[in-house]
């Protein structure tokens, strides 16, 4: 349905994606084998040997994916598709994607989104057969990795990078359109699928440090928490569970 350019080892999708010999059309992609120099949210570098998913899509710079609730959207999109395949997903507000073990969330996909000259990408890590160790980790991380492999469906094995780059394309497309299969639109998804909702957490965005329990994701993307002051929303930042509800 659409067009996947397929490259062996890149410095990174994104800025292959964007060499002069690449002309992507929207919803156009492409997929690497790996990464000598992948990066994730603030830019820090991420692992990515062959085996796992990497690609950039160009995404229309079009409702949902004109502000800040692009990356919610696609995430929100991962989720629905994986959770299609079998797999229990949930998404880690703003950019990440979880699997669920034993009540226990692990990062299994990063969102990153870079817009340039007009031209907005998506860029998509997935973990299908290794993840980054403990040790790989930053010391502050919400969430240890994990790879789809570690994570057995039954009667299916682990799909391939191009059959699961294909379903996400779609899926992406999907929420784009307002046609998704899972009866909703991108900000229906992401409150189905957003992680610790009802729950405490703390919001760290630089010296600002909020906690309170999540109440759920906003039409822009924003997460709405609810503090011991009243309603607070923020657009930015990084949060990770933060104890008992109990204590709020």
């Amino acid at each position: 349905m659409f067009n996947v350019i397929h490259r062996g080892a890149v410095s990174t999708t994104m800025d292959a994606a964007r060499e002069p010999d690449v002309h992507l059309g929207v919803f156009d992609s492409l997929l690497a084998e790996s990464q000598t120099n992948g990066r994730g949210q603030y830019r820090r570098n991420w692992g990515s040997p062959a085996g796992n998913l990497y690609a950039s899509l160009r995404l229309p710079m079009e409702p949902p994916f004109v502000g800040t609730e692009a990356a919610v959207a696609c995430g929100a999109a991962v989720c629905a598709e994986l959770e299609g395949y079998g797999y229990p997903a949930v998404m880690k507000w703003p950019n990440d994607v979880a699997l669920m073990f034993g009540g226990t969330p692990r990062k299994v996909c990063g969102i990153l989104l870079e817009e340039r000259a007009g031209v907005l990408l998506a860029g998509v890590g997935l973990n299908l057969v290794s993840h980054p160790g403990a040790e790989a980790m930053r010391e502050s991380t919400a969430l240890m990795a994990c790879s789809l492999s570690e994570c057995v469906v039954p009667g299916r094995a682990v799909p391939s990078v191009d059959e699961l780059w294909g379903l996400l394309v779609k899926s992406i497309f999907s929420v784009y359109s307002q046609k998704t299969t899972q009866s909703g639109s991108w900000l229906e998804l992401a409150n189905r699928y957003l992680l610790w909702r009802g729950n405490p957490v703390r919001l760290e965005d630089g010296s600002l440090t909020a906690t309170g329990i999540l109440e759920g994701v906003g039409t822009q993307g924003q997460i709405i928490l609810r503090e011991a002051g009243g309603v607070k929303e923020y657009l930015g930042g990084s949060i990770r569970f933060a104890g008992e509800r109990d204590s709020f």
